[in-house]
């Protein structure tokens, strides 16, 4: 009797696993994961902290959030056109310093 009180309690814990891989892998964190393991076991030198290592191998490469390069980018044509619109602002307002000045 205690054998099929186990296997019964086994296999939802087997099944859960089993989804939980295939949610793993359907949203790449396997490739990703297996990627960053391969290249720690591939470098010459090990790194003193490996989990630093692959932290900064995940934020230097993008493979959590593919989409960041492109938020990046944008984020980097605001900041030039808002810098241009102060220094054109900052010109016009020193104009009118002078002007008043005058």
């Amino acid at each position: 009797m205690k054998m099929s009180s186990i296997s019964t309690t086994v296999k939802p814990n087997e099944v859960k696993r089993e989804e939980f891989r295939k949610y793993l892998e359907h949203h790449g964190v396997m490739d990703a994961l297996t990627t960053v393991l391969v290249s720690l076991y591939e470098e010459n030198e090990r790194p003193d902290d490996a989990l630093e290592y692959i932290r900064k191998h995940f934020a230097v490469n993008d493979v959590l959030k593919p989409d960041s390069t492109l938020e990046v980018e944008s984020l980097k044509r605001d900041l030039a056109e808002a810098k241009s619109q102060i220094a054109e602002l900052q010109e016009k307002l020193n104009k009118k310093e002078s002007e008043n000045a005058a």
